[in-house]
């Protein structure tokens, strides 16, 4: 499960879930799975909350990969070093 790939405790791994699906998920442009982790695009107006966004990860799930980058007119950030039962299909 995600949450073990986490430092927060359950409540704010909740928390967290909540805000990512309410603030992030509706402005996903694109998604692909990776073999190991996956790719979301977004619209470049979403760069400084995304910036945020990775800063905080990298904190609590130190051992994932949070790459992001701009691709055009888009931001691009994947997640790699998902273990195979953690990713989203």
């Amino acid at each position: 499960m995600l949450k073990d790939a986490c430092t927060l405790c359950a409540d704010e791994f909740e928390a967290r879930l909540e805000i990512l699906r309410r603030d992030f998920l509706p402005h996903v442009l694109s998604s692909e799975a990776l073999e190991d982790g996956h790719v979301f695009e977004f619209d470049l107006s979403m760069r400084e909350e995304l910036e945020r966004l990775v800063a905080f990860e990298r904190q609590c799930c130190p051992d994932l990969h949070w790459i992001l980058r701009q691709e055009g007119d888009r931001m691009r950030l994947e997640i790699r070093g998902l273990a195979e039962e953690l990713l989203v299909e």
